[in-house]
């Protein structure tokens, strides 16, 4: 079991890697952004397992006017 912070939220789970958790947390992966600890995480390495105590920030792109 981990525990990190998703979108200032405390988690606590088994092991997952990044694309696990968009697909989790947000059902999709159609114009999401990942970062970990203030890093960009490039989508080419979603297979990255988050560590215990890393800070997952998930942005998903809004269309407005």
């Amino acid at each position: 079991m981990i525990n990190f912070t998703f979108n200032g939220t405390s988690m606590h789970c088994a092991e997952l890697s990044v694309e696990q958790l968009v697909k989790q947390e947000i059902g999709h992966d159609t114009g999401v952004a990942v970062a970990i600890n203030a890093a960009v995480v490039p989508r080419s390495q979603w297979s990255r397992m988050i560590s215990n105590e890393d800070s997952v920030e998930i942005l998903t792109a809004i269309q407005g006017g």
